[in-house]
Formats: structure tokens, sequence, C-alpha cells
């Protein structure tokens, strides 16, 4: 896993029974206590040092899970080809926070390197403004990159932003033409897959606001590991809901026993 956003990645596949290493960047002072997390829930971690530690604010308007403002407060250097280099798990997923943290070149490295690759949409739609906050905007080159994915994730408002449209099946099925082979759109209440031939959709269940960061990183993660085991479309989106459904309600989310969720 490749990027800023891979904590609840990372937590959520170790805890799902997954061997994960995290390739990160962070200050040379920050290095001790970001390993201390990962390491914490068996998860390696090999950490690039940078300038500073990339620091995001998140504010949630109205008590809507769906309606935050987020905000870059400092910011690490970005990937290179360098930081990629290491890389040998035969699955990869890249989520970086923002654009520009991951230059899109890199893609085409990991692509010759791996056998599944995924990525979270945030990281190539998510502008920084001069004030650190990040604005939704186009993909410009994702016809480019999107038909090197195996699976691309985004939110409702991410998938709206890249396609235009308002409708989350259609826009699933939009990013599927762009090239994306599987898509996972979460959304409020649930999430939906797409594989070309059908939609797949499953719900979560109730949650409270203050346990909603980490929800898409959850839930693809959760996907992921499902379909790297076997699972087909449809068994995996709705052990992705049920897995995402634990992290909304726990807050020992990573260590609870699996089992149906409430």
């Amino acid at each position: 896993m490749l990027g800023g956003g891979v904590l609840h990645n990372a937590l959520t596949a170790s805890h799902l029974g997954a061997a994960v290493t995290v390739l990160t960047r962070c200050s040379q002072k920050d290095m001790p206590l970001v390993k201390g997390v990962f390491e914490s829930a068996s998860v390696k971690a090999v950490i690039f040092p940078g300038s500073t530690t990339t620091c995001i604010e998140n504010v949630y308007k109205d008590n809507d899970p769906d309606n935050r403002v987020s905000k870059v407060l400092t910011r690490c250097e970005s990937f290179n080809a360098d930081t990629v280099s290491c890389v040998g798990d035969p699955v990869v997923h890249v989520n970086p926070l923002f654009v520009s943290e991951f230059p899109e070149a890199l893609f085409e490295i990991l692509r010759n390197k791996v056998k599944t690759l995924s990525c979270d949409a945030q990281g190539f739609v998510r502008w920084a403004l001069e004030d650190g906050t990040l604005v939704l905007g186009k993909w410009a080159q994702c016809e480019r990159f999107l038909p090197m994915l195996d699976i691309f994730k985004a939110d409702n408002k991410e998938a709206q932003a890249m396609t235009g449209e308002s409708d989350s099946r259609e826009a699933v099925k939009h990013l599927h033409r762009l090239g994306a082979k599987e898509v996972i759109l979460t959304y409020r209440y649930g999430v939906l897959v797409g594989d070309g031939k059908c939609i797949y959709e499953a719900e979560f269940g109730p949650y409270r606001l203050d346990r909603r960061t980490g929800r898409g990183d959850t839930c693809s993660a959760a996907y992921i590991f499902a379909r790297c085991s076997g699972m087909a479309p449809s068994e995996a989106v709705k052990f992705a809901a049920d897995v995402t459904t634990r992290k909304l309600q726990h807050p020992e989310e990573f260590k609870v026993p699996m089992g149906p969720a409430e």
C-alpha cells in the first residue's frame, strides 16, 4: 500500500489476516511514532524521510458525514520512482491524500511489477488551494491511467466530479467505460460495485459521525481483500459493507471479532 491515506487501509487488511506492507513518508522526528502505529497492528512499514509530515484537518458541517471540509495543514514531499522501486507484493493499493502526492507516471512502473493494481480517487481529484483547503476537480488524464487499474475506488462526490453524473449508478458505469475494470463507489448509506456486467450494492449499518473518517478506506481494503481471497464481486461487496459497518460502529474497530454486524 502506498500513500498518505493508507492507515485505515492497512489496519483493516491486517485485521482480516493479510500480510501488509505500507510505503509512506513523514518527517524524520515522526518516523518512530508512525512506525509504531503500524507495527502495533502487525503491519510492516517502509517509511521514507521528508522535511515534514502531511497533516490534514477534517471539519464536518451540519452533522452530515458526507459534508466535510478538509484542509492541508502541512505536507510532505511527493513519492518518486525511488520510493516505489522496492514494491514487491503482488497486490498494490495506491492511496494518496491529494493531487501531486503521487505522480501519475508512477502507475506505469507499478503496472509492470504487480498482479493487482488499485487506487483511491482522492489523490487525483482533491486539489489544494493556496490556504490548504481541498476542493474536488477533474482528473485530466484519467482516460490514460484508469485502464491500468484493476480496482478503482471513489466516493459519490469524487465520482461526480470525474464524470458529471449525479446518479451514483450512472457514475459507476461511466468510470468503468473510462477504463477501470472494477469500480467501488461509497456513499452515506452503503457501497456500489460495478464490473461492467452488473452493479452490486450493499448497505452500511447505522454509525456515529465521529467514526466517519476512514469509511472509504476501510471499505476498499475489505473489498480488495475479499476479491483477492477468491470472492466474486457480488459476495465481496457484502463482505466490505459488513467490515465497514464494524469500523463505523466500534471504537476498537480493528480488534472486534468478525461476524454479522448490527
